[in-house]
Protein backbone atom coordinates (compact mmCIF):
# COMPACT_ATOMS: atom_id res chain seq x y z
CA UNK A 1 0.00 0.00 0.00
CA UNK A 2 1.09 3.44 -1.02
CA UNK A 3 2.32 5.59 1.70
CA UNK A 4 -0.35 8.46 2.89
CA UNK A 5 0.96 12.42 2.29
CA UNK A 6 -1.22 13.35 5.38
CA UNK A 7 -0.67 16.98 4.70
CA UNK A 8 -2.66 18.61 7.02
CA UNK A 9 -3.61 21.87 8.46
CA UNK A 10 -3.92 22.91 12.46
CA UNK A 11 -7.56 21.74 12.76
CA UNK A 12 -7.31 18.12 10.38
CA UNK A 13 -5.46 16.54 13.15
CA UNK A 14 -7.56 13.93 14.54
CA UNK A 15 -6.49 13.79 18.38
CA UNK A 16 -5.69 16.75 20.56
CA UNK A 17 -1.87 16.17 20.86
CA UNK A 18 -1.12 16.21 17.49
CA UNK A 19 -3.30 19.68 17.25
CA UNK A 20 -0.86 20.91 19.98
CA UNK A 21 2.13 19.48 18.34
CA UNK A 22 0.76 21.75 15.42
CA UNK A 23 0.23 24.73 16.96
CA UNK A 24 3.57 24.79 18.61
CA UNK A 25 5.32 24.61 14.95
CA UNK A 26 2.99 27.20 13.52
CA UNK A 27 3.09 29.93 16.25
CA UNK A 28 6.90 31.43 15.02
CA UNK A 29 8.61 32.61 18.08
CA UNK A 30 12.53 33.50 18.97
CA UNK A 31 13.19 31.15 20.79
CA UNK A 32 15.59 28.59 18.92
CA UNK A 33 15.86 25.81 21.21
CA UNK A 34 11.90 25.76 21.09
CA UNK A 35 11.89 25.99 17.35
CA UNK A 36 14.47 23.27 17.28
CA UNK A 37 12.87 20.71 19.43
CA UNK A 38 9.82 21.23 18.34
CA UNK A 39 10.85 20.16 14.59
CA UNK A 40 13.30 17.52 15.92
CA UNK A 41 10.18 15.63 17.90
CA UNK A 42 8.01 16.29 14.77
CA UNK A 43 10.35 14.39 12.71
CA UNK A 44 10.63 11.21 15.37
CA UNK A 45 7.12 11.09 15.94
CA UNK A 46 5.70 10.65 12.91
CA UNK A 47 8.09 7.71 12.42
CA UNK A 48 7.17 5.90 15.35
CA UNK A 49 3.65 6.64 15.18
CA UNK A 50 3.42 5.98 10.95
CA UNK A 51 1.78 8.69 10.76
CA UNK A 52 3.22 10.36 7.29
CA UNK A 53 5.63 13.34 6.76
CA UNK A 54 3.67 16.70 8.62
CA UNK A 55 6.91 18.59 6.99
CA UNK A 56 5.48 20.28 4.04
CA UNK A 57 2.35 21.48 2.68
CA UNK A 58 0.78 22.64 6.04
CA UNK A 59 -2.00 24.84 4.58
CA UNK A 60 -3.03 21.91 1.74
CA UNK A 61 -6.51 19.81 2.65
CA UNK A 62 -5.80 16.83 4.10
CA UNK A 63 -4.42 14.17 1.11
CA UNK A 64 -4.19 10.78 0.75
CA UNK A 65 -2.67 7.90 -1.26
CA UNK A 66 -6.14 5.64 -2.83
CA UNK A 67 -4.20 4.22 -5.80
CA UNK A 68 -6.18 1.12 -5.58
CA UNK A 69 -9.14 3.01 -5.99
CA UNK A 70 -8.32 5.42 -8.36
CA UNK A 71 -6.48 2.85 -10.84
CA UNK A 72 -9.95 1.40 -12.49
CA UNK A 73 -11.42 4.46 -13.14
CA UNK A 74 -10.46 6.43 -16.70
CA UNK A 75 -9.99 9.73 -16.50
CA UNK A 76 -11.85 12.37 -18.90
CA UNK A 77 -10.98 15.24 -21.15
CA UNK A 78 -10.50 18.80 -19.56
CA UNK A 79 -13.41 21.16 -20.35
CA UNK A 80 -12.18 23.80 -22.78
CA UNK A 81 -12.35 26.43 -20.33
CA UNK A 82 -11.30 24.58 -17.28
CA UNK A 83 -8.46 24.45 -15.14
CA UNK A 84 -9.01 21.13 -14.13
CA UNK A 85 -11.49 18.02 -14.23
CA UNK A 86 -11.63 16.05 -11.03
CA UNK A 87 -12.62 12.35 -10.61
CA UNK A 88 -14.63 10.66 -7.60
CA UNK A 89 -14.58 7.33 -6.26
CA UNK A 90 -16.56 6.02 -3.68
CA UNK A 91 -15.80 3.34 -1.84
CA UNK A 92 -16.93 1.33 1.50
CA UNK A 93 -15.93 3.97 3.55
CA UNK A 94 -13.47 5.96 1.59
CA UNK A 95 -14.22 8.95 -1.00
CA UNK A 96 -11.32 10.03 -3.10
CA UNK A 97 -10.38 12.54 -5.57
CA UNK A 98 -8.21 12.94 -8.31
CA UNK A 99 -7.26 15.52 -11.12
CA UNK A 100 -6.11 16.43 -13.86
CA UNK A 101 -4.99 19.69 -13.73
CA UNK A 102 -3.91 21.99 -17.22
CA UNK A 103 -0.65 23.44 -15.79
CA UNK A 104 -0.26 25.60 -18.99
CA UNK A 105 -2.74 27.98 -17.09
CA UNK A 106 -2.14 30.11 -14.79
CA UNK A 107 -4.63 30.49 -12.53
CA UNK A 108 -5.24 34.12 -10.53
CA UNK A 109 -4.55 34.33 -7.06
CA UNK A 110 -7.59 34.18 -4.90
CA UNK A 111 -8.15 35.66 -1.68
CA UNK A 112 -10.70 34.13 0.97
CA UNK A 113 -12.61 35.22 4.14
CA UNK A 114 -15.80 34.02 6.20
CA UNK A 115 -18.76 36.02 5.38
CA UNK A 116 -20.72 34.12 8.40
CA UNK A 117 -19.07 32.35 11.53
CA UNK A 118 -21.16 30.82 13.97
CA UNK A 119 -21.58 31.83 17.49
CA UNK A 120 -18.99 32.45 19.35
CA UNK A 121 -16.04 31.43 16.91
CA UNK A 122 -14.59 34.86 16.88
CA UNK A 123 -10.74 34.32 17.83
CA UNK A 124 -8.86 34.36 14.57
CA UNK A 125 -5.35 32.63 15.70
CA UNK A 126 -4.03 32.51 12.44
CA UNK A 127 -5.25 33.22 8.64
CA UNK A 128 -8.32 31.76 8.09
CA UNK A 129 -8.40 29.89 11.49
CA UNK A 130 -11.07 30.32 13.76
CA UNK A 131 -11.91 29.36 17.38
CA UNK A 132 -13.85 30.51 20.59
CA UNK A 133 -12.12 32.15 23.07
CA UNK A 134 -10.06 30.04 25.25
CA UNK A 135 -10.58 27.31 23.10
CA UNK A 136 -7.67 27.30 20.49
CA UNK A 137 -7.53 23.44 20.05
CA UNK A 138 -11.25 23.49 17.88
CA UNK A 139 -12.57 25.32 15.59
CA UNK A 140 -13.07 26.00 12.27
CA UNK A 141 -10.72 26.04 9.51
CA UNK A 142 -10.70 27.46 5.86
CA UNK A 143 -8.42 26.20 3.62
CA UNK A 144 -8.09 27.25 -0.19
CA UNK A 145 -6.18 25.00 -3.03
CA UNK A 146 -4.79 26.10 -6.12
CA UNK A 147 -3.49 24.23 -9.16
CA UNK A 148 -0.08 24.23 -7.58
CA UNK A 149 -1.33 23.07 -4.10
CA UNK A 150 -3.20 20.15 -6.06
CA UNK A 151 0.43 19.57 -8.18
CA UNK A 152 2.33 19.70 -4.91
CA UNK A 153 0.03 16.68 -3.15
CA UNK A 154 0.12 14.58 -6.49
CA UNK A 155 -2.83 15.29 -8.06
CA UNK A 156 -4.62 13.27 -5.60
CA UNK A 157 -6.62 13.11 -1.95
CA UNK A 158 -8.91 11.54 0.49
CA UNK A 159 -10.86 11.19 2.92
CA UNK A 160 -11.39 8.33 4.66
CA UNK A 161 -13.63 6.52 7.67
CA UNK A 162 -16.52 8.40 6.45
CA UNK A 163 -20.12 8.54 6.93
CA UNK A 164 -21.84 10.30 4.24
CA UNK A 165 -20.52 12.46 1.13
CA UNK A 166 -23.81 14.76 0.21
CA UNK A 167 -23.53 16.31 -2.91
CA UNK A 168 -25.15 19.87 -3.62
CA UNK A 169 -23.71 23.55 -4.78
CA UNK A 170 -23.07 26.14 -2.14
CA UNK A 171 -21.96 29.33 -3.15
CA UNK A 172 -22.95 29.31 -6.84
CA UNK A 173 -19.99 26.38 -6.49
CA UNK A 174 -20.53 22.09 -6.61
CA UNK A 175 -19.66 21.13 -3.13
CA UNK A 176 -19.27 18.09 -0.93
CA UNK A 177 -19.92 17.69 2.32
CA UNK A 178 -18.58 15.05 3.85
CA UNK A 179 -19.45 13.71 7.24
CA UNK A 180 -17.04 11.33 9.07
CA UNK A 181 -17.31 7.96 11.43
CA UNK A 182 -18.45 8.59 15.25
CA UNK A 183 -17.10 12.13 14.64
CA UNK A 184 -17.46 13.37 18.54
CA UNK A 185 -16.03 9.41 20.02
CA UNK A 186 -12.68 10.39 17.68
CA UNK A 187 -12.74 13.78 17.73
CA UNK A 188 -12.73 14.04 14.39
CA UNK A 189 -13.97 16.76 11.86
CA UNK A 190 -16.26 17.19 8.90
CA UNK A 191 -15.63 18.98 6.36
CA UNK A 192 -17.12 21.11 2.81
CA UNK A 193 -15.07 20.70 -0.17
CA UNK A 194 -16.07 23.66 -2.76
CA UNK A 195 -15.35 22.88 -6.60
CA UNK A 196 -14.53 25.83 -9.06
CA UNK A 197 -12.97 24.40 -11.89
CA UNK A 198 -13.78 27.49 -13.93
CA UNK A 199 -10.89 29.85 -12.05
CA UNK A 200 -9.06 26.93 -10.62
CA UNK A 201 -9.19 26.33 -7.07
CA UNK A 202 -10.67 24.28 -4.37
CA UNK A 203 -11.48 25.40 -0.94
CA UNK A 204 -12.08 23.42 2.34
CA UNK A 205 -13.95 24.53 5.40
CA UNK A 206 -13.26 22.12 8.04
CA UNK A 207 -14.64 22.18 11.66
CA UNK A 208 -14.18 20.73 14.53
CA UNK A 209 -16.63 17.59 15.57
CA UNK A 210 -18.67 20.33 17.72
CA UNK A 211 -19.24 22.55 15.00
CA UNK A 212 -22.91 21.46 13.84
CA UNK A 213 -22.38 20.34 10.31
CA UNK A 214 -25.05 22.27 9.10
CA UNK A 215 -23.35 25.50 10.01
CA UNK A 216 -20.22 24.91 8.16
CA UNK A 217 -22.28 24.72 5.02
CA UNK A 218 -23.77 28.19 6.00
CA UNK A 219 -19.71 29.25 6.42
CA UNK A 220 -19.09 27.84 2.85
CA UNK A 221 -21.83 28.77 1.34
CA UNK A 222 -21.55 32.67 2.89
CA UNK A 223 -17.78 32.53 2.23
CA UNK A 224 -16.38 36.05 0.51
CA UNK A 225 -13.89 35.50 -1.85
CA UNK A 226 -11.88 38.27 -4.10
CA UNK A 227 -10.16 36.65 -7.16
CA UNK A 228 -7.16 38.94 -8.19
CA UNK A 229 -7.19 40.54 -11.90
CA UNK A 230 -3.26 40.89 -11.85
CA UNK A 231 -1.61 38.12 -9.69
CA UNK A 232 -1.71 34.47 -10.39
CA UNK A 233 -0.40 31.76 -8.62
CA UNK A 234 3.18 30.32 -9.73
CA UNK A 235 3.80 26.80 -9.81
CA UNK A 236 6.50 24.45 -8.51
CA UNK A 237 9.35 25.39 -10.29
CA UNK A 238 11.80 23.14 -11.37
CA UNK A 239 14.36 23.62 -8.83
CA UNK A 240 11.49 23.41 -6.36
CA UNK A 241 10.09 19.94 -7.49
CA UNK A 242 14.18 18.86 -7.57
CA UNK A 243 14.48 20.45 -4.25
CA UNK A 244 11.64 17.89 -3.06
CA UNK A 245 12.42 15.57 -4.57
CA UNK A 246 15.72 15.34 -2.71
CA UNK A 247 13.99 15.31 0.68
CA UNK A 248 12.11 12.37 -0.53
CA UNK A 249 15.38 10.89 -0.89
CA UNK A 250 16.63 11.76 2.60
CA UNK A 251 13.11 10.30 4.15
CA UNK A 252 13.41 7.32 2.59
CA UNK A 253 17.16 7.00 3.32
CA UNK A 254 16.82 8.01 7.07
CA UNK A 255 13.17 5.50 7.08
CA UNK A 256 16.06 2.62 6.07
CA UNK A 257 18.47 4.00 8.60
CA UNK A 258 15.70 4.16 11.39
CA UNK A 259 14.30 -0.08 10.29
CA UNK A 260 18.38 -0.85 10.43
CA UNK A 261 18.25 0.26 13.65
CA UNK A 262 15.11 -1.12 14.70
CA UNK A 263 15.89 -4.28 13.80
CA UNK A 264 19.26 -4.00 15.62
CA UNK A 265 17.41 -3.17 19.04
CA UNK A 266 18.86 -1.46 22.31
CA UNK A 267 21.77 -2.78 23.48
CA UNK A 268 22.65 -2.20 27.40
CA UNK A 269 25.04 0.36 26.20
CA UNK A 270 22.29 2.34 25.63
CA UNK A 271 20.68 2.21 29.04
CA UNK A 272 21.21 3.90 31.92
CA UNK A 273 20.44 3.53 35.66
CA UNK A 274 18.63 5.70 37.80
CA UNK A 275 21.61 7.98 39.25
CA UNK A 276 23.91 7.80 36.03
CA UNK A 277 23.62 11.23 33.96
CA UNK A 278 22.98 10.93 30.56
CA UNK A 279 24.42 13.84 28.57
CA UNK A 280 22.63 15.90 25.72
CA UNK A 281 23.26 14.09 22.49
CA UNK A 282 25.89 16.16 20.66
CA UNK A 283 27.50 17.03 23.46
CA UNK A 284 31.03 17.51 22.41
CA UNK A 285 29.58 19.17 19.05
CA UNK A 286 30.86 22.60 19.71
CA UNK A 287 29.45 23.86 16.53
CA UNK A 288 25.87 22.80 17.22
CA UNK A 289 26.31 24.19 20.06
CA UNK A 290 26.69 27.35 19.26
CA UNK A 291 24.20 26.88 16.71
CA UNK A 292 21.40 25.47 19.58
CA UNK A 293 22.13 28.36 22.43
CA UNK A 294 24.16 25.75 24.52
CA UNK A 295 21.11 23.62 24.71
CA UNK A 296 23.08 20.44 24.22
CA UNK A 297 25.62 21.32 26.46
CA UNK A 298 23.22 19.72 29.24
CA UNK A 299 23.55 16.65 31.52
CA UNK A 300 20.70 14.76 32.92
CA UNK A 301 20.40 12.45 35.45
CA UNK A 302 17.59 10.82 37.25
CA UNK A 303 17.66 10.52 40.93
CA UNK A 304 14.42 8.67 41.65
CA UNK A 305 11.43 7.69 39.88
CA UNK A 306 7.91 5.59 41.26
CA UNK A 307 4.92 4.81 40.67
CA UNK A 308 2.22 5.89 42.64
CA UNK A 309 -1.95 5.68 42.33
CA UNK A 310 -2.99 9.29 43.82
CA UNK A 311 -2.06 13.10 42.84
CA UNK A 312 -4.14 14.43 45.48
CA UNK A 313 -1.27 15.85 47.30
CA UNK A 314 0.44 17.43 44.50
CA UNK A 315 -0.23 21.54 43.79
CA UNK A 316 -2.13 21.99 40.60
CA UNK A 317 -0.50 24.88 39.29
CA UNK A 318 2.01 22.82 38.42
CA UNK A 319 0.29 20.50 35.88
CA UNK A 320 0.82 21.72 32.72
CA UNK A 321 -3.02 22.15 32.14
CA UNK A 322 -5.00 20.52 35.28
CA UNK A 323 -8.68 21.80 34.19
CA UNK A 324 -8.49 20.45 30.91
CA UNK A 325 -5.83 17.77 30.29
CA UNK A 326 -6.28 16.20 34.56
CA UNK A 327 -9.15 16.90 36.31
CA UNK A 328 -12.11 15.25 34.12
CA UNK A 329 -9.58 11.95 34.35
CA UNK A 330 -9.47 11.17 38.03
CA UNK A 331 -11.19 9.75 40.51
CA UNK A 332 -12.69 11.32 43.75
CA UNK A 333 -9.22 10.40 45.96
CA UNK A 334 -7.10 11.81 43.31
CA UNK A 335 -6.48 7.92 41.18
CA UNK A 336 -7.21 7.89 37.69
CA UNK A 337 -9.91 6.45 36.13
CA UNK A 338 -10.04 3.25 33.62
CA UNK A 339 -9.86 4.90 30.31
CA UNK A 340 -10.82 3.28 26.82
CA UNK A 341 -7.88 2.78 24.58
CA UNK A 342 -7.54 1.28 20.87
CA UNK A 343 -5.09 -0.96 18.83
CA UNK A 344 -3.99 1.36 16.00
CA UNK A 345 -4.00 0.16 12.39
CA UNK A 346 -1.03 -0.80 9.96
CA UNK A 347 -0.66 3.54 9.32
CA UNK A 348 -0.31 4.13 12.81
CA UNK A 349 -3.58 5.53 12.92
CA UNK A 350 -6.98 5.01 15.37
CA UNK A 351 -8.77 2.15 13.44
CA UNK A 352 -12.19 3.17 14.66
CA UNK A 353 -13.27 -0.49 14.98
CA UNK A 354 -14.82 -0.97 18.64
CA UNK A 355 -13.47 -4.36 18.27
CA UNK A 356 -9.98 -3.12 19.20
CA UNK A 357 -11.15 -1.52 22.35
CA UNK A 358 -10.17 -2.56 25.44
CA UNK A 359 -10.32 -1.09 29.54
CA UNK A 360 -7.44 -0.38 30.86
CA UNK A 361 -6.32 1.64 34.59
CA UNK A 362 -3.19 3.66 34.58
CA UNK A 363 -0.81 5.15 37.52
CA UNK A 364 1.17 8.24 37.60
CA UNK A 365 5.04 8.12 37.38
CA UNK A 366 6.72 10.49 39.25
CA UNK A 367 10.70 11.06 38.53
CA UNK A 368 12.79 13.18 40.40
CA UNK A 369 15.68 14.54 37.95
CA UNK A 370 18.27 16.68 37.95
CA UNK A 371 19.81 19.06 34.81
CA UNK A 372 23.25 20.35 35.41
CA UNK A 373 24.18 23.33 32.37
CA UNK A 374 28.20 22.81 31.55
CA UNK A 375 27.80 25.34 28.89
CA UNK A 376 29.38 29.17 29.72
CA UNK A 377 26.47 30.31 28.95
CA UNK A 378 22.92 30.98 30.30
CA UNK A 379 20.45 27.82 28.49
CA UNK A 380 17.04 28.30 27.79
CA UNK A 381 17.32 24.67 28.35
CA UNK A 382 14.01 21.93 27.67
CA UNK A 383 13.56 19.87 30.91
CA UNK A 384 10.74 17.21 29.66
CA UNK A 385 12.13 13.58 28.89
CA UNK A 386 10.31 11.84 26.64
CA UNK A 387 8.85 8.33 27.20
CA UNK A 388 9.70 5.17 25.36
CA UNK A 389 8.88 1.65 25.64
CA UNK A 390 11.22 -0.71 25.31
CA UNK A 391 10.63 -4.35 25.22
CA UNK A 392 12.81 -7.12 26.30
CA UNK A 393 14.03 -9.42 23.97
CA UNK A 394 15.55 -13.25 24.12
CA UNK A 395 19.86 -11.86 22.80
CA UNK A 396 19.77 -9.43 25.87
CA UNK A 397 18.65 -6.52 23.74
CA UNK A 398 15.10 -4.58 23.37
CA UNK A 399 12.59 -3.45 20.61
CA UNK A 400 12.82 -0.16 20.19
CA UNK A 401 9.71 1.93 21.20
CA UNK A 402 6.52 0.35 20.50
CA UNK A 403 4.09 1.97 22.50
CA UNK A 404 2.49 3.72 19.70
CA UNK A 405 0.36 0.08 19.19
CA UNK A 406 -2.27 1.18 21.06
CA UNK A 407 -3.87 5.10 22.06
CA UNK A 408 -6.52 6.35 24.11
CA UNK A 409 -10.32 6.62 22.45
CA UNK A 410 -9.68 10.23 21.74
CA UNK A 411 -12.97 10.96 23.77
CA UNK A 412 -11.61 9.73 26.98
CA UNK A 413 -9.32 13.14 26.66
CA UNK A 414 -6.63 11.35 28.00
CA UNK A 415 -3.06 12.22 28.79
CA UNK A 416 -0.70 11.68 26.02
CA UNK A 417 2.04 8.75 27.00
CA UNK A 418 4.54 10.63 24.93
CA UNK A 419 5.40 13.63 28.53
CA UNK A 420 5.18 14.41 31.20
CA UNK A 421 1.73 15.99 32.78
CA UNK A 422 3.47 18.18 35.75
CA UNK A 423 6.75 20.05 36.08
CA UNK A 424 7.40 21.49 39.64
CA UNK A 425 9.70 24.17 38.45
CA UNK A 426 8.49 26.41 35.76
CA UNK A 427 8.86 30.05 34.84
CA UNK A 428 7.12 30.41 32.16
CA UNK A 429 3.60 30.21 33.53
CA UNK A 430 1.26 32.74 31.57
CA UNK A 431 -0.36 33.04 27.74
CA UNK A 432 1.10 31.51 25.05
CA UNK A 433 4.93 31.39 27.50
CA UNK A 434 3.02 28.94 29.25
CA UNK A 435 1.39 26.80 25.93
CA UNK A 436 5.00 26.33 24.15
CA UNK A 437 7.73 26.63 27.32
CA UNK A 438 5.98 25.47 30.63
CA UNK A 439 8.47 22.41 30.25
CA UNK A 440 11.53 24.85 29.22
CA UNK A 441 13.76 26.85 32.19
CA UNK A 442 16.69 29.08 32.25
CA UNK A 443 19.56 27.91 33.36
CA UNK A 444 23.03 29.66 34.28
CA UNK A 445 26.54 28.29 33.71
CA UNK A 446 27.66 25.77 36.11
CA UNK A 447 23.95 25.87 37.73
CA UNK A 448 22.51 22.09 39.16
CA UNK A 449 18.58 22.53 39.01
CA UNK A 450 16.96 19.92 40.63
CA UNK A 451 12.93 19.46 40.12
CA UNK A 452 9.98 16.80 39.38
CA UNK A 453 8.14 15.42 36.65
CA UNK A 454 4.98 13.13 36.49
CA UNK A 455 3.50 11.21 33.69
CA UNK A 456 0.31 8.72 33.27
CA UNK A 457 1.29 5.22 32.26
CA UNK A 458 -0.87 2.77 31.85
CA UNK A 459 -0.78 0.01 34.48
CA UNK A 460 0.00 -2.51 31.50
CA UNK A 461 3.47 -0.47 30.45
CA UNK A 462 4.62 -0.34 34.36
CA UNK A 463 7.65 -2.49 33.44
CA UNK A 464 8.74 -0.99 29.81
CA UNK A 465 8.64 2.38 30.79
CA UNK A 466 12.22 4.11 29.86
CA UNK A 467 13.29 7.75 29.53
CA UNK A 468 15.46 9.94 26.77
CA UNK A 469 16.97 13.18 27.65
CA UNK A 470 15.83 15.62 25.12
CA UNK A 471 16.80 15.21 21.25
CA UNK A 472 19.54 17.60 19.67
CA UNK A 473 19.23 16.10 15.98
CA UNK A 474 16.76 14.61 13.92
CA UNK A 475 19.11 11.47 13.90
CA UNK A 476 18.95 11.09 17.50
CA UNK A 477 16.62 8.43 18.02
CA UNK A 478 18.79 5.87 16.10
CA UNK A 479 21.50 6.15 18.88
CA UNK A 480 20.07 8.24 21.99
CA UNK A 481 20.52 6.76 25.44
CA UNK A 482 17.42 5.73 27.79
CA UNK A 483 17.13 6.03 31.63
CA UNK A 484 16.11 2.81 33.16
CA UNK A 485 13.44 3.26 36.21
CA UNK A 486 14.37 0.13 37.79
CA UNK A 487 15.66 0.64 41.17
CA UNK A 488 17.66 -2.46 41.57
Amino acid sequence: MKESNLISYVFTSDNKEEVKKILNEDITTTNIVDQKMNQAYQEIRSKKSGRGKHRSYKKVVVAAAAAALIATTSLVALAANGFFQKEVVQSNDSVSYKFTVDYELSTNKIEVKPGYLPEGYTTEFAENKFCKEDNWGNGISIIPMSTADIKRINNEFSVDKIENVEKTTLNGMEAHVITVKEAEKYRRGNCVLLFNPEDGYVIEVWGYYDVPVDELKKVADQLEIEKSQDETVALPTAEEEEKEKGMQQEDQKREEQYQKAKEAGVGEDRIAPIGQEIKAQDFDNEELAAIGDGFNKLGYTIESAQYIDSIADYPKEYFYNYDEDIASCLNEDGSLREHLRQKLDEEGRLSIDESTEESVGSKFLVVDVQVKNYADQSVDAPLSLSTARLQPRGDGTYDMDSKWESMAVPMENWPSLEGPVYFDQPQNVEGNDRIHQFFFRTIQPGETLNYTLIYVVDEDMTEEIFLAPPITNADAELTTKYFSLKTN
